[in-house]
């Protein structure tokens, strides 16, 4: 085995920390890693570590004022509890905010022995609790790139679209957007954030370039072809205009 590609969120990424001891991997992540893998490394995986990363709550404090207009303090997050990303996206999205406008699907109530599986059965179920706990003090909703909500966006939009009847911001173009008319309410894709992918056939060769997905690829090239050699993560940086990897 000469290369591991762990995609599919945080969740991945940290699985693959913890079980990959001797086998290189690279990441597509949500987020940096919160922790950095042992210091110095094992001599046979040294510099063998590395991702890709979205850096999607860069982009949060900006988004709320996307989705909430002239009142961004009642925008909400929508997080997956289950998700490896959510106690450092949580951290992150109330830095400098505050810290009772976030909202995690399948979180167990207090006292109870484990958290309940991610179930998509209950989404409707997880969006009456959410619109309890908001209590009409919402201006907008804002969900989490978490890969269950991606896996299961069709149920998850359905489930989102008919108990909220305020703007909601996705992560991805996966998710159906509501647009007047006839819908009562323009929902809207998370601004600035990069590109997973887009159908190669007539683009143009420097927005493939761009996306995260062939960022991914050519970074695991650059692992097959120099295994010894470090090779940097690659963040996802957005000025307000333009994105670039750096």
């Amino acid at each position: 085995m000469d290369l591991i590609g762990a995609v599919g969120g945080v969740i991945s990424r940290v699985a693959a920390a913890q079980q990959l001891t001797n086998i290189p991997y690279v990441y597509l992540s949500g987020m940096a890693p919160s922790t950095s893998p042992p210091t110095p490394l094992p001599p046979a995986i040294a510099g063998q570590y590395s991702g890709i990363i979205l850096n999607i709550p860069a982009l949060y404090a900006a988004a709320r004022t996307q989705v909430g207009g002239s009142n961004p303090g009642n925008v909400w997050l929508v997080q997956n509890y289950n998700s490896g990303m959510t106690p450092a996206e949580t951290i992150a999205w109330q830095s400098g905010f505050r810290n009772d406008r976030d909202f995690r699907f399948f979180e167990p109530a207090p006292g109870a022995p484990t958290p309940p599986n991610n179930d998509a059965s209950q989404f409707g179920a997880e969006v009456a609790k959410l619109t309890t706990k908001m209590a009409g003090t919402v201006s907008g909703v804002i969900v989490s790139p978490d890969a269950f909500f991606r896996m299961e966006k069709t149920s998850f939009t359905s489930a989102m679209t008919s108990g909220l009847n305020v703007p909601i911001c996705y992560p991805f173009k996966d998710y159906h957007l509501r647009t007047q008319p006839p819908d009562p309410v323009t929902d809207q894709l998370l601004k600035g954030g990069a590109v997973l992918s887009i159908d190669p056939n007539g683009a143009n060769p420097n927005d493939v370039q761009q996306t995260a997905y062939y960022q991914f690829g050519n970074l695991a090239g650059h692992f097959l072809d120099s295994p010894s050699t470090l090779q940097p993560a690659k963040t996802w940086n957005w000025n307000g205009t333009t994105g670039q990897w750096l």
